[in-house]
């Protein structure tokens, strides 16, 4: 734990948070930089930004503000999806994958968003 204000349960054994009022929750977790974001699946990373939640295990947001990536999004469960930069951005499918853009959602499983042609 590297910064001021993060925080860490007993269940994110393994994990790593870096920057400011930062949470993980989660086996093998971790936030690498930024403030205010929270990673509670196991092995979910969160690498920068602002008011990022990753909430499934293997969920990923690599920057970015207020990106959202797992099961919070759709009932039916983020395994394994990925956000990517910007804002605003939600991904809830299986293995989905939203990368930049302002306020896109995908919750479809194994499948890219946005789609061409890009905003």
């Amino acid at each position: 734990m590297i910064g001021a204000a993060n925080r860490f349960t007993q269940a994110s054994f393994g994990g790593l948070v870096v920057g400011t009022a930062n949470t993980i929750n989660g086996y093998g977790a971790s936030v690498s930089g930024g403030q205010g974001n929270f990673a509670s699946g196991d092995y979910a990373s969160i690498s920068g930004g602002f008011g990022n939640n990753a909430f499934d295990d293997f969920t990923s947001i690599t920057g970015g503000t207020g990106n959202t990536a797992g099961s919070v999004v759709t009932f039916q469960g983020g395994l394994g999806v990925s956000v990517t930069g910007r804002s605003g951005n939600a991904a809830g499918g299986r293995n989905t994958v939203v990368t930049g853009g302002q306020n896109v959602t995908d919750n479809i499983d194994n499948s890219i968003a946005p789609k061409p042609p890009f905003p």
